[in-house]
């Protein structure tokens, strides 16, 4: 009896969010049966990249009184904003005609602020969708000029996989940010101003992008949209997001300009109502994990008592990132609890420093062997290295062994070679700096003299 073949039955796919936790859909529209049962908001059938509106938010948030804390930094005062965008962009660029110097201190907040509202400590959830549903992207790639895709494409291969711990298809900086990219031109052009600064530093700037003139049409597409709390949420999250991508942009450059973009970044948070301002998707469950991260590490090198201030206050919080990829990759939780670790140390050696409590913090030779043990006993971290480069940077500060400092030196010098980032370049200019000093020096109270980002 000849064999009978069973006959094709093409796969039907179902919701975003059934697919995501592999079990069947039921396909029921607008939403489908399993994601009302589990109380989760479904996307629907088809492929859809939305926003949230304001007017479709789940409620209401109550805002808690603003409580009084000793961390004075974590709460800036209300600024004014800037008059004109060219302000701004004359401490961006100090070097270009016409511009003058100043101070981060004397640079006003871009956005107006609103009270901020006590952070609820909200974990992001893992089952929510990396977009949320309720503004269609307008612009697919194909409209999209030659060049603009070949930026965009530049920015998923380079930029992206050095932003996270884990470069898999959870990448927020690839899988969130490129499709908000093609239907938000401030975020398009914030992304394309890091790939062409990216190539202007490594391989020469390329002759269809000026990174200064979309780095120029950021900042004035900020400066209109500065009175944030007369906005919708989703151009509020728009703005933040820009924010933090140009912090990426200072990372590449190298440039002096972070503590300003820091600045801006905490006042559009603020007027937002602070981290438990955003809404509960995809998007802001990214933004706050990149948030809390950047606050942290950020702090340090605008000020002592900011940096004393953040870690103290926010540090627990800056593991989110690692705690997000070791639920999503078990099979790296060792490794991820020991990069954690480190960071950790790290925290503790900045504030035994900072808060002057030992010349010379106990235990230094432990951590440098337990920094080189973790490259050497967990094979898959030097595959994550890349998110130790602050760590490193901190406990290379302490090191008086010249075979330490080699080390430390040898570790930065290879990050650079990987991402081509010139912020590693500064940093071990300051390292050099102070190994060649007196052994006792405060490095902790030096580090906002650098003015560059290093994460």
């Amino acid at each position: 009896m000849p064999l009978r073949h069973r006959p094709y039955v093409p796969k039907i796919k179902g919701c975003y969010e059934c697919s995501q936790r592999r079990i069947h859909c039921d396909r029921k529209e607008p939403a489908c049966g399993k994601c009302i049962a589990k109380g989760i908001s479904c996307s629907g059938l088809g492929v859809r990249f939305r926003f949230r509106e304001a007017g479709k938010k789940r409620g209401t948030r109550k805002r808690q009184p603003s409580q009084e804390s000793s961390c004075s930094e974590s709460s800036p005062q209300p600024d004014h904003t800037f008059d004109t965008a060219d302000e701004i962009l004359k401490v961006l660029f100090p070097d270009s005609p016409g511009s003058t110097s100043q101070s981060p201190e004397d640079v006003n907040a871009l956005f107006s602020q609103l009270p901020l509202t006590p952070d609820n400590g909200r974990s992001p959830a893992l089952d929510d969708p990396f977009l949320d549903t309720s503004q269609t992207i307008s612009h697919p790639l194909t409209e999209l000029e030659a060049w603009k895709s070949y930026l965009l494409t530049y920015f998923s291969e380079h930029i992206a996989p050095q932003m996270v711990v884990i470069d898999d298809q959870y990448n927020g900086w690839r899988c969130t940010i490129l499709p908000i990219a093609h239907a938000d031109e401030l975020v398009l052009n914030s992304v394309l101003a890091v790939s062409s600064l990216h190539l202007k530093g490594t391989v020469g700037s390329p002759s269809f992008a000026d990174p200064h003139m979309l780095y120029t049409k950021v900042i004035k597409g900020l400066q209109s949209r500065s009175d944030l709390s007369a906005c919708d949420m989703s151009t509020k999250k728009s703005v933040i997001l820009t924010i933090i991508i140009l912090l990426a942009a200072v990372m590449v450059t190298g440039g002096t300009d972070f503590p300003i973009l820091f600045r801006m970044l905490q006042s559009a948070l603020d007027a937002v109502g602070g981290d438990g301002g955003l809404e509960e998707d995809g998007v802001s469950a990214f933004l706050l994990r990149e948030i809390r991260k950047i606050r942290v590490n950020a702090s340090p090198l605008v000020s002592l008592d900011s940096g004393i201030c953040a870690i103290l206050s926010h540090g627990a919080q800056s593991f989110d990132c690692l705690r997000y990829y070791r639920t999503l990759h078990p099979r790296h939780a060792l490794a991820l609890d020991r990069i954690a670790e480190v960071r950790q140390q790290a925290y503790d050696l900045y504030l035994q420093r900072a808060l002057a409590k030992a010349n010379q913090p106990k235990a230094l030779s432990h951590l440098v062997d337990q920094f080189k043990e973790l490259l050497v006993l967990y094979p898959e971290v030097t595959q994550m290295d890349h998110v130790l480069v602050w760590s490193a940077f901190i406990i290379g500060l302490e090191c008086r062994v010249p075979e330490d400092q080699r080390f430390f030196k040898g570790f930065l010098e290879r990050q650079y070679r990987r991402n081509g980032f010139a912020n590693i370049i500064r940093a071990m200019e300051l390292l050099q700096q102070v190994w060649e000093g007196e052994a006792d020096r405060n490095w902790a109270a030096e580090l906002p003299q650098l003015q560059v980002f290093v994460t």
